[in-house]
């Protein structure tokens, strides 16, 4: 079996797997490779200590330069980070979920996507998080807490008159069930559709009856939670989310011409 992983690293240890030596001419693309299919398969994980140099290029059956070649394209790709000091190393890093929105919300914002599209698209998300993953579940106290803190926090910024606050805390909301599930992936392209969707909604300043009517559907949604009736909690959160986006396209529009007409 070839050793990967690091023999004495703080982080612990996953099941080891087997690597092929290297036989094409780039011999580093082929070691970046290797890694990158492991962190797809689940054998490393976030944070993780890799081996050491020269293990490294005993387990590719590699120089030690080639090693520091695929350690530098792994490093560019944000991959890994090499830590310095008597507890540094090589490790996995962190996935900063934020900063990859970020990049995918600017490469995102191309014509021919609207409103409904995304709506659309949250809805789908949603859904599937309420009916097919939550139920898995076990949902601590402690989050169905922050839910209520959350709409709270809402009502404050409301009637402090802050718009952008207002919205940011009632999309986090529906980005805390999304953070539930664990999966990076999907709660990439909830944050994603959502952030997308607050650049439009922020345009447009809700009525104190479309507010309210919000924050009881977010009770409604945290009931629900809480009684694990989770395929009413998807059904009023899909309700929620499309009365909520027609609203606010129409109110857009309003206040659009009524801008124009001035």
């Amino acid at each position: 079996m070839i050793q990967l992983f690091a023999k004495k690293g703080e982080a612990a240890e996953m099941p080891t797997r087997e690597f092929k030596k290297v036989v094409l001419s780039r011999k580093s693309d082929y070691i970046v490779e290797q890694i990158y299919e492991a962190l797809l398969r689940g054998d490393l994980k976030s944070g993780q200590r890799l081996s050491s140099e020269s293990e490294l290029a005993e387990t590719f059956g590699v120089s030690k330069l080639t090693v520091r070649e695929a350690v530098r394209s792994l490093e560019q790709m944000g991959v890994v980070e090499v830590r310095k000091g008597g507890s540094g190393g090589l490790f996995i890093r962190k996935a900063d979920l934020a900063s990859t929105v970020r990049q995918l919300e600017n490469i995102m914002r191309i014509p021919h996507i609207t409103v409904t599209d995304l709506t659309e698209t949250r809805v789908a998300l949603e859904s599937y998080i309420l009916q097919a993953l939550l139920p898995n579940k076990k949902i601590p106290d402690k989050m169905l807490t922050r839910l209520k803190d959350n709409i709270s926090a809402a009502e404050q910024y409301y009637n402090e008159g802050k718009n952008l606050e207002r919205l940011q805390t009632n999309f986090e909301f529906h980005l805390l069930l999304s953070s539930l599930t664990d999966n990076n992936m999907i709660i990439i392209l909830h944050s994603l559709t959502c952030d997308m969707l607050i650049r439009f909604f922020r345009l447009a300043r809700p009525s104190p009856e479309m507010f309210m009517k919000t924050m009881d559907y977010h009770r409604e949604i945290v009931a629900a939670i809480r009684d694990r009736k989770f395929d009413k909690a998807a059904r009023v959160n899909a309700e929620h989310i499309r009365v909520a986006s027609n609203k606010m396209t129409e109110k857009s529009k309003q206040q659009s011409y009524l801008h124009i007409g001035e």
